[in-house]
């Protein structure tokens, strides 16, 4: 059997991308089947950034495969629609995974007809499995953790126990992909690889769909991470890594356990991860620090206390000034993700999240509009109180237009949020000290490259209307 796996092209062909990021779901899933004796390929038309018209031309190069699957992610939904569209015809039987299809199971079917079956929540047990019985012709009734079209309906079969033991997952199949093409705008290095070294997150904020990985966090070791960063090190040339969990630092121990034996292998590394400000302390920083960490993202959300206590984060105000106090001290950059739109705040309180941002000195920020994704308690709370509604918006991100959920709480008029992210934007980009720090950390070419890129990116948002 012949599986063909495609991440989808961006919307538009772009001259320069800074930021592509290695679809490691798929060559996770991948890796699985290569185990079982599978023929697999990874088209990854994102990174080599394909038009449409050149996908279609690939896949007519390359010839009718068994299976061919899709990843598909909310936020991107549009571009798997259209990949499933092309890729239907060269196909017996076409797959989606990935997060959307698995929260959102129902809808995707009827959006996309072209899709015949959804490999919900992790794939790489499911895969082998199904693909078994599709290279057999049998029946698929039976097998946990996906749902199908039969005779006109959906059915959803019972879901499939998460993966205990993340070692026992084979290493993602990065020989499918084209390592050479993955770019990160914040890296030192022209290389970045993505490394997932947990799964799920404890914590209960009030906006996050736990459905892919779960609530129980659960861990590779530190020798089987550092095994995977060592072989991208010396086999890809890659120097700059993205650790892409939900949280990179539950486990304190395991934590320097890791930054220990990069040190020890003398990986002489760059890279980022995600952090609580609650979880953080200045012995686990330093460490970090001296194991290559050049950037933290903390949730931070909002400066205003009342806020993060309706967002369920647990944290305080004090927590996040102490962390990102030490992690500066440590000498190590920091992000701050924001939020606005939040129910009971006004103009005034958005605002003030984004002067805390500067109070506290994050080095960057990504600031989003509080959406109600299905399956969160955030959508729940909305739907009891009438918050929800769907309409025609504009992602803050891509800028892509199409229909999603939006909270209408009152707070602030809806016409005014896109106005109110942009001018935060403004706020914080624009002063000379920002721009000032900006310059003064450009090391190297890329560096120089990623900065000008960036910079044409944001001056554009800015622009727009």
């Amino acid at each position: 059997m012949k599986v063909l796996f495609i991440n989808p092209p961006p919307r538009e062909k772009k001259r320069f991308e800074n930021f592509i990021i290695p679809p490691i779901g798929l060559s996770y899933v991948a890796a699985s089947l290569k185990r079982d004796g599978f023929e697999v390929e990874i088209l990854d038309a994102n990174a080599l950034q394909m038009s449409w018209g050149e996908l279609e031309e690939a896949l007519e190069k390359h010839g009718k495969v068994d299976v061919i699957g899709i990843t598909g992610m909310t936020p991107t939904i549009d571009r798997t629609y259209r990949t499933a569209k092309i890729a239907k015809r060269y196909c017996k039987h076409l797959l989606l995974g990935g997060p959307h299809g698995t929260i959102q199971t129902h809808d995707t079917f009827k959006d996309c007809p072209e899709i015949d079956i959804i490999i919900m929540h992790e794939g790489e047990t499911t895969a082998p499995i199904l693909m078994n019985k599709l290279d057999k012709e049998e029946d698929i009734s039976k097998v946990k953790g996906i749902a199908f079209r039969k005779n006109g309906n959906v059915v959803i079969n019972p879901p499939r126990e998460l993966i205990k033991d993340l070692d026992s997952i084979p290493m993602p199949a990065k020989d499918l992909l084209p390592m050479d093409k993955y770019r990160y705008p914040m890296s030192k290095h022209k290389k970045i690889d993505v490394i997932i070294t947990s799964r799920g997150c404890p914590y209960n904020c009030i906006f996050c769909n736990k459905t892919m990985f779960g609530n129980a966090w659960r861990a590779r070791s530190a020798a089987n991470v550092l095994d995977e960063i060592e072989e991208s090190y010396k086999k890809y040339g890659i120097r700059s890594f993205i650790f892409y969990d939900d949280l990179f630092v539950v486990d304190k121990k395991r934590a320097i356990e890791i930054c220990d034996g990069i040190i020890k292998r003398g990986l002489r590394i760059d890279w980022k991860c995600e952090c609580r400000v609650n979880l953080v302390d200045k012995e686990l920083l330093i460490k970090m620090k001296e194991a290559g960490c050049s950037l933290i993202s903390y949730g931070v959300e909002s400066g205003n206390q009342k806020s993060l206590d309706f967002l369920r984060k647990g944290i305080t105000v004090k927590q996040i000034e102490e962390a990102f106090r030490i992690t500066k001290e440590v000498g190590i950059e920091k992000m701050a993700y924001l939020i606005i739109g939040i129910p009971g705040e006004s103009k005034e309180d958005a605002m003030r999240t984004i002067g805390f941002a500067e109070e506290i000195d994050a080095d960057y920020v990504q600031i989003s509009v509080l959406t109600p994704m299905k399956n969160t308690p955030l959508f729940d709370l909305a739907n009891e109180k009438g918050w929800v509604v769907s309409k025609n918006a504009k992602n803050p991100y891509d800028q892509e237009v199409r229909e999603r959920y939006i909270l209408s709480t009152g707070d602030i008029p809806e016409e005014e949020i896109e106005k109110l992210v942009k001018e935060a934007h403004k706020r914080f980009l624009l002063r000379p000290k920002y721009i000032l720090k900006t310059i003064k950390r450009i090391k190297n070419f890329n560096q120089f490259k990623n900065v000008l890129i960036t910079g044409a990116q944001y001056l554009s948002y800015l622009k727009s209307k």
